[in-house]
């Protein structure tokens, strides 16, 4: 190798420079031009590779496959922008075709004196991107046309500051938000805020109220009973909360279900609007009573005046 690179040195160095074409009866496949500033190497009758400037008024520098008429290497010498695979390279260094690295698989690592990152398919299965830096900043919105999923057991997690703020769990797929172990489908640590919430219901609705007072049968609810004014009454002095609702203790300790507390809200409405509708109708009862008593006792003191004033 050091004798080649040697002759070819000579070669240029003594190179005529009014000849056109020198060539090297030791070395048969090769062929300097002066008026290129090329090196030409032939193999078996034809020209293989040039290399040196390419040609025209820009004098750049070029690999050049003259088997496949291709500019396999090129050095702009105005910018210096380095083309691999293309003739006009647009940046320092411009790649037509793919990047092939060194680590696992082919991956490609771009490293820097702050740490690394390899890019690039480690497996059949995955494209990865690794670093040893602690985070990824990306300056601009990133979007997704498939999704995004966590590796393996792990959650999936947003953070804001460097704090938790949304959680999936794996493998329940319970969220939560401003907690990290969401124990419901949607678990939120704070208050909520919302125009409308809407929620589905798997169970009747406290229809069977109204239907059991009224026809005395429930097909919605059989089982259900109202109490008289006097059974709640005894309960609530025993219990200090109304029959079916949670005591203060158990709202404190097991929280509330909305769905529930609503529909149970609901059948005790319902059910004072009945106890509204007996009073109403006992007060009505009782007004007529009345206004019959007074209307037999004017009667009777029209009676007894009349005769008293025939005994006068």
């Amino acid at each position: 190798m050091k004798k080649t690179l040697f002759i070819f040195t000579l070669l240029t160095v003594t190179f005529n420079l009014y000849s056109q074409t020198l060539e090297s009866a030791a070395y048969p496949g090769l062929k300097l031009t002066n008026d290129n500033a090329q090196a030409r190497f032939w193999g078996n009758g034809s020209e293989k590779w040039v290399i040196g400037s390419s040609g025209d008024a820009t004098s750049n520098f070029l690999i050049y496959d003259a088997i496949n008429s291709k500019a396999r290497f090129l050095i702009n010498e105005t910018n210096g922008n380095v083309g691999i695979g293309i003739s006009n390279p647009q940046e320092i260094l411009h790649i037509n075709g793919s990047i092939r690295g060194n680590g696992t698989s082919g991956s490609l690592r771009v490293k820097t004196a702050s740490g690394y990152i390899d890019i690039g398919p480690k497996n059949a299965s995955y494209a990865h991107i690794y670093t040893d830096r602690s985070k990824f900043i990306f300056n601009k919105d990133v979007f997704s046309q498939g999704g995004f999923s966590s590796y393996g057991t792990y959650n999936l997690s947003l953070k804001t500051n460097g704090i938790e703020r949304l959680t999936i769990d794996n493998p329940s797929g319970n969220v939560g938000v401003g907690t990290s172990t969401p124990d419901e489908k949607l678990t939120v640590k704070g208050k909520i805020h919302a125009e409308e919430v809407r929620v589905n219901l798997d169970v009747p609705g406290p229809d069977y109220v109204f239907e059991k007072y009224f026809t005395n049968d429930s097909k919605l609810n059989p089982s259900y009973k109202m109490l008289t004014l006097e059974e709640v009454e005894a309960f609530t002095k025993t219990n200090n909360h109304l029959p079916e609702i949670p005591s203060s203790k158990e709202m404190q300790e097991d929280g509330i279900q909305l769905k529930e507390m609503n529909l149970k809200l609901l059948q005790k409405i319902e059910e004072l609007t009945l106890y509204t509708i007996e009073q109403q109708k006992e007060l009505k009862q009782q007004k007529e009573n009345s206004e019959a008593l007074a209307k037999r006792l004017e009667n009777r003191i029209d009676n007894l005046e009349k005769m008293l004033l025939k005994t006068n």
